[in-house]
């Protein structure tokens, strides 16, 4: 299945860039409904091949990927994270749309992160170079 999943893509025909995009937004909407681990271990197998043949960076992809699945689990109506901080927040009045509210920034800086490293692969591993 994952072969044919792959070829499909690929026989799209799309710039580098669009095949990205399909697969943040492929990662977004997994993000809204299952656990980070499962996102990865479903999708990884399928998209590394494909980027992989589009000539990405391995570092790069991993952590487009990582930030992406991560805002992922921000994104409302089932962001998994918002459901936890809803249930260690000691106030009962706060309300899940004002922890989505909160959260939007953060998802923002993620997704804008994930982009940046799409188009300056170097930064994926410019601090781990100052160690």
């Amino acid at each position: 299945m994952g072969n044919e999943i792959q070829a499909l893509i690929l026989s799209a025909e799309w710039s580098v860039g669009m095949t990205v995009l399909f697969m943040v937004v492929i990662w977004l909407i997994l993000g809204m409904f299952i656990d980070s681990i499962s996102i990865m271990l479903l999708t990884v197998p399928i998209f590394w091949p494909i980027a992989k043949t589009l000539g990405m960076d391995p570092l790069a992809f991993a952590m487009m990927g990582i930030l992406t699945v991560e805002a992922g689990l921000l994104t409302p109506p089932f962001g998994m994270v918002v459901y936890a901080v809803k249930s260690v927040v000691p106030d009962r009045d706060v309300t899940m749309g004002t922890i989505f509210f909160g959260t939007t920034p953060f998802m923002i800086l993620l997704l804008t992160v994930s982009m940046l490293i799409y188009f300056f692969p170097p930064l994926a591993s410019w601090l781990a170079s100052w160690v």
